[in-house]
């Protein structure tokens, strides 16, 4: 059963590093938001014995009607919900089986567990999970066809985050803004939950409320003492954390060691898109509009685009033959970068033998947002797709009480996902400047289209190859990416 609860973990800190939530939730808005609804008194969530009896058949004729968190519990007729997702991706917070205590963090899945059934049972109805094999097309092809045909294959679907445009201009999703529920949290102050996709007006899908740790940079410390550079989490705490000092530190570091006459040390190493990305976003640049047109000639873009140019023509990044494949993202093992692209799951996989710290991406000359990096426009999420027998406000509903299942603690809901993530981190210090770096990120569309990324890898070949300027690759390759959004958006 030990099994069970790894994939559990394993389960929700991929499924979080792919969503790339927003802030934690605040604890002092939950527990006024359970102890008072609309000026009436609710009863706060039973403790863990106290909940022991629920799900047996005598608690649930007895306790129904009993407790809703949020929501008066609504009588469902049992009917069963049918959700449709990828194996092992339950985003609905729910448990089938009963936690042994054997489990890590026991204490918690009961609360899962508890809440599950509470909310099975005082409103009446049951759950069927529809789990698929992971394909990008293994739902949004199924859940079209059968919603065109007038008979959805299901009541909940999981949409990746580029399936769900398709769904929104083919028709076959309930627009969340259409659905009245009284009370509604996901609608109203989004406490628990949050909407997610918001097309053409409209808000989509939804998601859990939780963290996110940003993208960030990691910096070799070894190689900033050796060098005499100044401490860059210094001049981030004193405000002096820029582009120009940044780019002083990363000339500094890329040099020959060794006296053989080659450059064996670097400014930074990483996935050169990522690179291009998280500067043009911590410049306050753009990349698409509003109404979807590619627009790399913004002014702030083309400032960013001419501060990497430098980076990459001048020689301070480290190549590596795979340079544009994943395992460049890992390649600061090595220790041969002062900086580094430090996220999750590059962090996960490597494995430096040098101290490090951690610090936010310094903010571009033109930054007046507070960004230092990009999140995509939307994540993955929960969506309601048409024809379903069922009233979207009643499913809405469900999973708002679903989502309740750690109560006024939402601390355990985030340690559930983050706990594994601050394991990662160097120190607290760390992980803290990481959450904070995920609360300041652009969300921009270019990360819900596929292939448009593609063009950063183009961009950083052209600059190391020195055979084209900012403004040059901008123009080379825009009608390109705008046929690439038109065959998207414009279906």
């Amino acid at each position: 059963m030990r099994a069970y609860s790894k994939k559990m973990n394993v389960i929700l800190i991929v499924y979080f590093v792919l969503l790339l939530f927003l802030s934690a939730c605040n604890t002092n808005r939950v527990q006024g938001y359970i102890s008072e609804i609309n000026g009436e008194t609710v009863p706060p969530p039973l403790p863990p014995s106290s909940q022991d009896d629920y799900g047996t058949e005598a608690s649930a004729e007895k306790d129904f009607h009993a407790y809703g968190i949020i929501h008066t519990p609504v009588d469902l007729g049992g009917r069963t919900i049918r959700h449709i997702t990828y194996l092992g991706f339950n985003l609905l917070y729910t448990l089938t089986e009963e936690p042994d205590p054997a489990w890590e963090r026991y204490e918690w899945y009961k609360m899962m567990w508890n809440n599950t059934r509470r909310v099975k049972n005082s409103f009446n109805f049951e759950i069927e999970m529809l789990e698929v094999d992971w394909s990008e097309k293994s739902i949004i092809d199924a859940l079209t066809t059968s919603v065109m045909a007038g008979a959805p294959i299901a009541d909940i679907a999981l949409l990746l985050q580029n399936n769900i445009i398709p769904a929104v201009l083919d028709d076959i999703l309930i627009p969340l803004d259409s659905i009245n529920v009284s009370n509604s949290d996901i609608l109203g102050p989004q406490v628990f939950g949050r909407t997610e996709a918001e097309i053409l007006g409209e808000r989509w899908s939804i998601a859990y409320n939780l963290p996110v740790v940003g993208p960030t940079l990691g910096v070799n410390l070894d190689i900033i003492n050796a060098i005499g550079a100044p401490h860059p989490l210094d001049l981030y705490h004193r405000g002096q954390w820029t582009w120009d000092v940044w780019l002083e530190i990363m000339r500094l570091a890329t040099r020959d060691t060794t006296g053989d006459g080659n450059i064996d040390q670097f400014g930074i190493s990483g996935l050169p898109a990522l690179i291009i990305i998280h500067t043009i976003s911590a410049n306050d640049g753009e990349m698409v509009t509003y109404d979807f047109n590619w627009n790399m000639r913004h002014p702030n873009t083309v400032e960013a685009m001419e501060f990497v140019e430098i980076i990459f023509s001048e020689g301070l990044l480290q190549e590596v033959e795979y340079l544009f494949h994943w395992p460049a993202q890992v390649v600061f093992d090595e220790g041969r970068s002062a900086f580094f692209i430090a996220d999750y799951q590059s962090l996960s996989w490597g494995n430096p033998n040098f101290e490090f710290v951690i610090v936010p991406f310094p903010y571009g000359p033109s930054n007046t947002s507070g960004n230092v990096g990009m999140i995509p426009a939307w994540s993955t999420g929960l969506v309601f797709p048409q024809g379903s027998p069922w009233n979207p406000a009643e499913l809405l509903m469900v999973i708002e009480e679903l989502w309740t299942w750690a109560g006024g603690e939402t601390e355990i809901a985030q340690e559930i996902v983050v706990g594994p993530w601050r394991a990662v981190y160097p120190t607290e210090d760390d992980f803290q400047r990481a959450l904070h770096a995920g609360r300041h990120l652009y969300r921009c569309k270019t990360g819900v289209v596929p292939y448009l990324h593609r063009a950063f890898d183009h961009f950083a070949k052209h600059f190391l190859n020195h055979d084209k300027t900012a403004l040059q690759v901008i123009d080379a390759h825009h009608d390109a990416q705008q046929v690439i959004l038109d065959e998207f958006f414009r279906r």
